[in-house]
């Protein structure tokens, strides 16, 4: 009897485990705005509320919003449609003109296809008054070095440092952006369009990674270690046009000498990507493929605040326009990567931060 009872109990807790599994399996189902964590033993619920317009939105809180990048930083920017993120930042003050190379994929002739001539030659006109010079069409961000012309060079020909500065205005760039990469092929096949977007992120992220190479050794080969710390190198004039953050510091005797902004010396070959959140993007598991194809992990995540970058409008890849959804309703999130380290990896210093979750 002791032995029945004790199967009755089993197929009992059975029963009720499965009916628990059931109700939960249909709540999800039904509601297709809730997202859960498939990697963690319990699962977590949370419906996302989207304002439909920009006038549901909470105001911006300037003082939070997350910027990748800080203003001594140099900066390229890959895939800017048309250039209306490049000249946003410009115009927000947040990087310097000098340090600034902003790139499309399209020829000038295909942005002018795309969004119209007045609109590309009012983008690309401002930002050459604001004093951006490093400007180039036609650059592909799978193949940066080919593109954009540089190389390591042979012993004939030397290690190329002159073309290259030529071209990005130095021998240092610390920080990759790419916003909303896509393969804009209107692949209808849900899984093809993600497997092939995911090729797409891993093919950029080595690109960053062979184009980091080939100008840390050209800084070998020139005997610069570190343009930031080589700064007694130039003087103010030379320093400026070379595309650091100088500013002028008071001393005793009312003299004036420059000094150097240097608190992101830590932020060295970064990646920079933004994604929609929600589906399919989420599938693209952008973070394992950092891990997976270039050892890099997230250093920091933020919110992009659509209404911060007043004159940056996204744009589709393949069409014209702007995306059917209004961009500013859309949840966006910018990913920043750095080379994972496994003795700092357990260090609070280095641990990973949403500025969204930040006081």
């Amino acid at each position: 009897m002791a032995r029945g009872k004790g199967r009755l109990s089993d197929a009992l807790v059975k029963q009720q485990s499965q009916t628990k599994h059931n109700v939960s399996l249909k709540r999800k189902m039904e509601n297709r705005d809730i997202h859960y964590s498939k990697d963690s033993k319990k699962k977590k619920f949370e419906k996302k509320e989207i304002p439909k317009t920009v006038e549901e939105l909470p105001p911006v809180d300037e003082r939070k919003v997350f910027i990748p990048f800080q203003y001594n930083d140099r900066i390229l920017i890959i895939g800017d449609g048309d250039f209306s993120y490049s000249l946003s930042v410009i115009k927000l003050n947040l990087i310097k003109s000098a340090n600034l190379i902003t790139t499309s994929f399209d020829s000038y002739e295909e942005l002018i296809e795309k969004y119209g001539k007045e609109l590309i030659d009012n983008n690309l006109n401002e930002l050459k008054e604001l004093g951006v010079t490093k400007i180039y069409h036609n650059i592909d961000g799978c193949k940066l070095n080919e593109s954009l012309g540089i190389s390591v060079g042979n012993k004939r020909v030397g290690n190329k440092s002159g073309k290259t500065i030529e071209i990005l205005g130095g021998l240092t760039v610390n920080n990759i952006i790419f916003n909303f990469p896509h393969v804009g092929q209107h692949i209808k096949d849900v899984n093809r369009n993600i497997i092939k977007n995911q090729q797409l992120v891993a093919n950029i992220m080595k690109s960053c990674m062979e184009f980091y190479s080939i100008l840390k050794k050209q800084r070998d080969a020139t005997g610069i270690i570190d343009e930031k710390k080589d700064f007694n190198r130039y003087n103010k004039d030379e320093y400026e046009e070379y595309g650091e953050h100088v500013e002028e510091n008071e001393t005793d005797d009312n003299s004036t000498k420059p000094i150097l902004n240097n608190n992101n010396l830590n932020d060295t070959e970064v990646i920079t990507i933004t994604l929609f959140e929600g589906e399919p993007y989420d599938s693209w598991k952008i973070k394992k493929i950092a891990k997976d194809s270039i050892k890099y992990c997230v250093q920091r995540s933020g919110v992009l605040e659509w209404r911060f970058y007043k004159d940056y409008h996204h744009r589709r890849t393949a069409g014209l326009g702007e995306t059917n959804k209004q961009s500013q309703t859309r949840r966006a999130r910018i990913y920043k990567f750095e080379k994972f380290l496994q003795s700092n990896s357990k260090s609070k210093k280095n641990r990973v931060v949403d500025s969204d979750d930040e006081e």
